[in-house]
């Protein structure tokens, strides 16, 4: 199992980051690093409920809480099964972003069940 969290503090209104959030996988997305990554396309914006994958990107689904919360599910291609999510939070009225990521290569968890 891979796990890597990691979160900034920021000097931001937790209301403009959530608009961050808000907009991953929109045309104008200006938290995903797309320029170093493979873009997120989805089928829809985020809202409420889940997204799916529009095309071979390494997200195939992704649900979220507006402002708060955004969840993806790794597309197995990839080679992990797993997600990665952002979590925002309010400490001392400054934002606090953290992302998580939680992965198993499938090797790994192949060899995992075989132990069962």
């Amino acid at each position: 199992m891979i796990t890597n969290v990691h979160e900034r503090v920021l000097d931001a209104p937790p209301t403009e980051i959530g608009t961050l959030t808000d907009g991953l996988a929109s045309d104008d997305d200006r938290l995903w690093p797309s320029d170093r990554w493979p873009p997120i396309r989805l089928d829809r914006p985020l809202g409420s409920g889940r997204r799916e994958d529009t095309d071979r990107s390494a997200i195939r689904s992704a649900t979220s809480s507006r402002g708060r919360h955004v969840r993806s599910r790794f597309d197995p291609w990839l080679g992990l099964v797993g997600h990665h999510e952002l979590e925002l939070a309010t400490r001392a009225g400054r934002a606090t972003l953290r992302h998580t990521l939680e992965a198993t290569p499938p090797f790994v968890a192949a060899c995992a069940s075989l132990g069962r």
